[in-house]
C-alpha cells in the first residue's frame, strides 16, 4: 500500500494488501494524515470483481470501488464519494 487519500488529505501509508484467488483480501498496515498520530490498519474480507468495478466487503460494510491500473500501481477509487476515497497499491515485482 503506496497511498490513502480520504476527503482530499493524503496520508502517509506503510503495509500490504493480498487479494487471494479465492476472493479474499486483506489489508494491513498504517495510515498517518498531516498532524495526525499514526493509525493502525487492519481489514479483511471478500470481494468481487466485475470489470473495473471491485465490491469489497468486510464486517462493517461493502463499498463499490473503480480499479485504475497503470504499469507498477492500481488505484482504487470509492465510488460515491466527493472528493473521493483513493487507495493506491504498488504491483508486486513479477
Amino acid at each position: 500500500m503506496i497511498g490513502y487519500v480520504d476527503q482530499g488529505i493524503s496520508a502517509v501509508t506503510t503495509g500490504t494488501a493480498e487479494f487471494l484467488p479465492d476472493s479474499t483480501f486483506t489489508i494491513e498496515g498504517t495510515v498517518t494524515f498531516p498532524g495526525e498520530p499514526v493509525d493502525t490498519v487492519s481489514v479483511a474480507g471478500t470481494y468481487q470483481q466485475a470489470g473495473d468495478r471491485v465490491t469489497l466487503t468486510t464486517v462493517d460494510g461493502s463499498g463499490t470501488w473503480q480499479l485504475t491500473e497503470q504499469a507498477a500501481t492500481v488505484t482504487l477509487t470509492l465510488l460515491g464519494t466527493s472528493p473521493p476515497t483513493r487507495i493506491i497499491l504498488a504491483r508486486p515485482a513479477p
